[in-house]
């Protein structure tokens, strides 16, 4: 019986030792690498106490890092459907204008307003967004939200301009952008 409870002790005080800290005593990359894996496995709850709790504690806000860790909050927030997003977009570009993920503010700005079906504020932002500075699938996603856009607006023209394209490549778009690019040729 005494060997058990001594086991016993023994592992709940490795246990112990083990135990997490709090965020308020995490070092600034453990906050940063927590908040990669939670971003990557899709807790943006989580991530975005992570990313921003390193913001907070980086007294250097020019690096590169804290720069992409408040971007990364940000587009956590955006995924959660915080009533904040457009505060936090436009927040992000005064703060870190030099960011290279400018291009991905102005895009996502224009999502958020896709989503919320303000075709013209979102066009608004699209048109800032220059597409080169993208990488791949973004400027993929770019193409088929603003001409997603521009349609609903009945701009047939200008979509077609922006479904040409992505239009015949293989990407998650492509039916989709079938079916608008048929649906303009018919009217």
């Amino acid at each position: 019986m005494m060997r058990k409870t001594a086991l016993l002790l023994l592992i709940s005080l490795v246990h112990y030792s083990f135990a997490q800290q709090s965020l308020k005593y995490e070092s600034g990359e453990q906050l940063y690498e927590r908040g990669m894996e939670m971003y990557r496995i899709g807790k943006y709850g989580l991530a975005r106490i992570n990313f921003s709790e390193y913001v907070r504690k980086q007294s250097d806000n020019t690096s590169t890092r804290v720069a992409e860790a408040a971007y990364l909050s940000n587009v956590c927030a955006q995924k959660l459907d915080n009533d904040d997003v457009v505060f936090l977009w436009e927040d992000y570009m005064r703060k870190y204008p030099y960011s290279n993920r400018l291009p991905y503010v102005k895009m996502n700005m224009g999502n958020y307003y896709k989503e919320a079906k303000k075709y013209k504020q979102a066009i608004r932002w699209y048109e800032k967004v220059r597409p080169a500075s993208l990488d791949k699938e973004s400027a993929t996603e770019f193409y088929f939200s603003s001409g997603y856009v521009l349609f609903m607006m009945k701009e047939y023209d200008k979509a077609l301009l922006k479904f040409n394209k992505i239009k015949g490549r293989d990407n998650k778009y492509k039916s989709s952008v079938k079916y608008y690019y048929a649906h303009i040729q018919y009217e």
